[in-house]
């Protein structure tokens, strides 16, 4: 992805490096302002793109061809800029879901806002709006997914807290950075997909204890 007064997002042929498809749409340029916004994931049973632009434009294009599958946009006025996209596990009947995920503007911090869009049609299932007070974009993660299969989190810091979000649920659990801090000194390593999820989500790893 690529643009400053024009957004455009290029396929390139990895032998040559010459573009196979540019997809640009008008009036849609970089926000200078705009510290996040832009995000790009590809979808696992089709290997199309899901792409976010100016914190409020989403679109799937297809991987072939480069054309628009549909297109959802935020509302006008919204206090809501979106930062990032994810294909992960679904909820109830839905099970192709992209995750649109979003801070609300707030008097003294951001909210966190996750919309949950059909991978097929681009139409709102859900909106989730979970209670949260965040200071800044930087203090915010993204993990997991990356398939209808696998679950997908967001993680953030929250008053010396660590607070994770399932996404398709309003389950948040939290672990105090005193609890981390003092498990990374006790431990070399652990086995697993993120110890820090493991400690907050599941049973404690199996880890290698540090010599003393």
């Amino acid at each position: 992805m690529s643009g400053t007064s024009e957004f455009h997002a290029r396929l390139l042929d990895a032998k040559t490096g010459q573009p196979l498809w540019d997809f640009s749409p008008a009036g849609e340029g970089s926000i200078p302002e705009l510290k996040f916004g832009q995000a790009v994931t590809v979808t696992s049973e089709d290997s199309n793109l899901i792409i976010l632009n100016q914190g409020r434009h989403v679109r799937k294009i297809g991987s072939k061809s480069g054309m628009e599958s549909w297109h959802w946009k935020a509302e006008e006025g919204s206090a809501t800029t979106y930062f990032s996209v994810l294909e992960a596990k679904g909820f109830s009947n839905h099970e192709n879901v992209v995750y649109v995920m979003g801070l609300t503007r707030g008097v003294a911090a951001f909210q966190l806002e996750v919309v949950a869009l059909d991978s097929q049609s681009g139409s709102v299932i859900k909106t989730f709006n979970a209670r949260s007070s965040i200071d800044t974009f930087e203090n915010v993660l993204t993990l997991g997914g990356g398939s209808t299969g696998k679950n997908g989190y967001i993680a953030w810091l929250e008053n010396d807290n660590l607070k994770v979000l399932t996404l398709g649920t309003d389950k948040i659990t939290q672990t105090s950075l005193k609890v981390i801090f003092e498990f990374e000194r006790r431990h070399e390593f652990c086995i697993g997909y993120s110890s820090i999820l493991e400690i907050i989500l599941t049973a404690p790893l199996s880890c290698k204890t540090k010599k003393q």
